[in-house]
């Protein structure tokens, strides 16, 4: 189950593989029981933002639909879709994360992924600049999970060391100042 920050957006991924949604919002106002999303039942999971979705079926493909005004679907435009469509050609996708505006997804080799909105250098590649096809964070092959929200994101690899970029107003980045960093930097 996945559940957006904002207004109550909900989805799901039944054992069947089916995908389920309910809640408010795009696309369809006021869901107030789970209607299945169209017919596929090959769904592994599901991730939902306010206003846009990001999954991956059983055969490893990453798709996505909704609105894309930062080129958070990742399919190479700016361009909403309100059917879910394959972003490229990889099999090899493993999870993923998503807030308004971006999404990030880590691949079965330990490589991580990022595009959308990029204003706050929360996409971890060293610029502001929004990227509309998944671009690469950094060279490292040890990413093991991630979590995203606020302008910039945290990510945890396989030795156990925590890792934040982007937006640091508040010091939501942990390394005890208040500057922001435009890639992956170790906290503690």
């Amino acid at each position: 189950v996945s559940q957006s920050r904002y207004c109550g957006q909900v989805c799901g991924v039944k054992k069947d593989g089916t995908l389920w949604i309910w809640g408010s919002d795009w696309p369809n106002p006021d869901i107030t029981t789970m209607i299945q999303f169209g017919g596929a039942s090959d769904w592994k999971k599901v991730k939902r933002s306010y206003n846009h979705f990001v999954g991956i079926k059983q055969n490893g493909t990453l798709w996505s639909w909704g609105v894309n005004y930062s080129g958070q679907l990742g399919l190479g435009n700016n361009t909403d879709t309100s059917v879910p469509t394959q972003i490229g050609s990889s099999s090899d996708w493993e999870d993923i994360s998503i807030e308004e505006g971006l999404t990030y997804a880590l691949k079965t080799n330990g490589t991580l992924w990022a595009w959308g909105d990029n204003q706050y250098s929360q996409l971890g590649d060293g610029t502001i600049t929004n990227r509309t096809t998944p671009v690469q964070i950094g060279t490292a092959n040890d990413w093991q999970q991630l979590g995203v929200g606020g302008g910039h994101a945290v990510g945890k690899k396989t030795n156990g060391t925590i890792w934040a970029w982007g937006l640091n107003n508040y010091t939501q980045l942990g390394n005890g100042t208040n500057i922001s960093s435009s890639t992956p930097i170790q906290i503690g």
